[in-house]
């Protein structure tokens, strides 16, 4: 792995899942966020939860009847994806 990655990062792989062994056998995933490392989707949500953002704004966004072309320019608004020059 040394020879792949610097060593801050072999550091950081070996802090989280152990050393790392070069084996003939085929990869295996690892589902870090819990403590079983086996993936669930109820992990996966709560993992999603602790990011999300504000929902009843985003419902109001995409509400049904505003035009779609409207929906998605309040969109790309809030997620600050229009490009409005040097004077913002």
């Amino acid at each position: 792995m040394t020879k792949l990655f610097n060593e801050e990062v072999c550091s950081h792989v070996q802090q989280t899942i152990g050393t790392v062994y070069e084996l003939e056998d085929w990869d295996k995933s690892w589902w870090i966020p819990n403590s079983t490392r086996k993936f669930s989707v109820g992990c996966a949500w709560e993992l999603m939860g602790e990011s999300r953002e504000p929902q009843e704004l985003m419902m109001n966004i995409w509400e049904k009847g505003i035009p779609f072309k409207v929906s998605f320019l309040l969109w790309r608004l809030w997620k600050l994806r229009i490009p409005m020059g040097k004077s913002w």
